[in-house]
């Protein structure tokens, strides 16, 4: 349960104002939600930190579904896509401030 407690948000708490996210991250009829089923004793993490190995897919995920198509069946990722973008309305001012930074100079000696 801990992977799923992690890899699930409050889209409503984290993305307030934006109104798609009002009907996302819910498995409830008239909701949208992406779902990913998968035995976490089979999931295998592929991926290296050796050059030309960063790519590897994971393996021990056989269903995802996004927008309720399935998009990878029996383990493999089909030529679908489904997902939609999410675009932020329009507003005459940001809500980040803006921040000036001094660039940072390189020091070889520095420790």
């Amino acid at each position: 349960m801990v992977i799923l407690n992690g890899g699930v948000m409050d889209p409503e708490t984290n993305f307030d104002g934006i109104p798609h996210f009002k009907t996302k991250g819910r498995m409830q009829k008239g909701m949208v939600a992406d779902i990913v089923i998968f035995n976490p004793e089979t999931v295998t993490e592929n991926t290296t930190y050796e050059p030309g190995m960063g790519a590897i897919r994971s393996t021990g995920i056989p269903y995802v579904l996004v927008n309720g198509v399935i998009v990878v069946k029996d383990s493999e990722v089909l030529k679908v896509f489904p997902g939609k973008p999410i675009r932020f309305p329009v507003q005459e001012k940001g809500k980040i401030d803006e921040i000036e930074i001094e660039p940072r100079l390189f020091d070889p000696n520095q420790s």
